[in-house]
C-alpha cells in the first residue's frame, strides 16, 4: 500500500523522514510471543504532530469529556518517547484464568526519571474516574481505581514501581453483557484488572502488565545488549522482505497464537501439537519519504502452508465443517455445484 501526502501541506511537513524502528525491537527479551511491534520517532517532528492533534479533538463530548483529559495527558506523556518496543507474550496459564494480559513495553525517552514521574502522575489521575451510562432503566456505570506503589523490589541497584489499574464495571452492565456472551466478561475482567512493573534505566523506561520479576530482569540485560528479539531468528532472516528504514515494524506470531490457543482448546479436551520452533511470522512494516508512506504485508510461505494445514485438520473438530482449497477441487475454473 502506497499513500502520499498532499504536496507541501504541513501534515506532509511533519514526516519528513523514515527510520530504523527494528533497532527497537532487539530490546524485548526473546521468548515466545503472540505479537509484537516497534517503532522509531526520529523523523516525525512529535511536538508539532500532537499539538496539531489535540487542536482537533472535540472538547465538548458530555458525561465522557474525562476521555479527552486521558488522552491529552497521555499524548504529552508520549511527546518525551524517541521510539520503543511492546510485545505480548505467550500466557503461562489459560487467558480465561488470569494469565492472558502479559506484556512488555521498553521506550528510549528523553528523561528516564522525568518519563516516570509524569506517568505515574497519569495514572494516579485516574483513580476513582468515573464514567456514567445512562441505560433504559438503569445506571450503568464505569469506574476506574489504580494504586501505584513506588520501590517495591530492585535490581542492579535501580528501583521497581508496582502499580495496579482496575476497571470496575457495574452489577447491571456486567448483566447486559453476559446475556449476549459469558466468555466476553470474564475476557473483560482480564483486561480491565491487571497490575505490573515499571522502571526508568538510564533513557529506557521498562514497563510490564504481569508481576514478573524474571521478565525485568531479562529487559535490563537487552537493554544494555540490543540482542533480543529480532537480532537474531526467523525476523531477521525475513526482514529484506519488508521496506527500507522503516518507521514501524509489526510482528504476529502465528505459532505463538496456535500455542495459546493449545492452552484453552485444552480446557475442551482438544489436543492441539505445538507449532514449529522456528515458524516464522507474518509481518508489516512501514516507512515514509518523500511526502509519502508506503507499508508492506508479508507472510512467508511455509506459515501459509502451516496455517492451511492446521485449518484442514481442525476445522471439523471445531464444528466448522471441511476447509475448501484450492488443491481439492477438480477444476479451478469450472462453476460451483448446483444448490441442489
Amino acid at each position: 500500500f502506497i499513500g502520499q501526502f498532499k504536496k507541501n501541506s504541513y501534515v506532509a511537513s511533519l514526516f519528513e523522514k523514515s527510520g530504523a524502528a527494528n533497532r527497537y525491537l532487539a530490546l524485548l527479551p526473546d521468548r515466545p510471543y503472540i505479537f509484537a511491534n516497534c517503532f522509531d520517532m526520529s523523523g516525525i517532528a512529535v511536538d508539532e504532530l500532537i499539538d496539531h492533534l489535540l487542536a482537533r479533538l472535540p472538547q465538548n463530548i458530555g458525561d465522557f469529556s474525562f476521555l479527552f483529559d486521558i488522552y491529552k495527558e497521555s499524548l504529552l506523556t508520549a511527546a518525551q518517547i524517541k521510539g520503543g518496543a511492546t510485545i505480548w507474550y505467550v500466557p503461562k496459564q489459560s487467558p480465561l484464568m488470569g494469565g492472558g494480559f502479559n506484556t512488555l513495553t521498553v521506550y528510549e525517552v528523553e528523561d528516564g526519571p522525568g518519563y516516570l514521574a509524569k506517568w505515574k502522575k497519569s495514572i494516579e489521575k485516574l483513580d476513582n474516574m468515573t464514567a456514567p451510562l445512562d441505560g433504559e432503566q438503569d445506571q450503568l456505570d464505569l469506574n476506574m481505581t489504580t494504586q501505584y506503589t513506588p520501590a517495591v523490589i530492585e535490581i542492579d541497584g535501580i528501583k521497581i514501581d508496582q502499580y495496579q489499574f482496575q476497571i470496575n464495571i457495574s452489577p447491571d452492565l456486567m448483566t447486559k453483557i453476559g446475556q449476549v456472551n459469558p466468555i466476553f466478561v470474564q475476557l473483560m475482567q482480564v483486561f480491565t484488572n491487571y497490575q505490573g512493573y515499571i522502571t526508568a534505566k538510564d533513557n529506557h523506561v521498562i514497563l510490564t502488565t504481569t508481576i514478573d520479576e524474571q521478565l525485568m530482569r531479562e529487559a535490563f540485560v537487552q537493554c544494555d545488549n540490543s540482542t533480543g528479539l529480532g537480532s537474531t531468528g526467523p525476523i531477521a532472516a525475513m526482514r529484506h522482505n519488508l521496506t527500507a528504514s522503516p518507521m514501524g515494524e509489526f510482528y504476529v506470531s502465528i505459532g505463538g497464537i496456535v500455542d495459546t490457543a493449545a492452552i484453552l482448546l485444552a480446557i475442551l479436551g482438544i489436543p492441539l501439537p505445538p507449532a514449529p520452533a522456528d515458524l516464522p511470522p507474518a509481518a508489516i512494516s512501514i516507512s515514509f519519504q518523500n511526502n509519502g508512506g508506503i507499508d508492506r504485508l508479508f507472510v512467508p510461505m511455509e506459515t501459509l502452508q502451516y496455517v492451511s494445514t492446521l485449518a484442514e485438520q481442525y476445522a471439523p473438530m471445531l464444528g466448522a465443517g471441511p476447509s475448501v482449497t484450492p488443491s481439492r477441487r477438480q477444476d479451478r475454473d469450472s462453476p460451483p455445484p448446483a444448490p441442489f
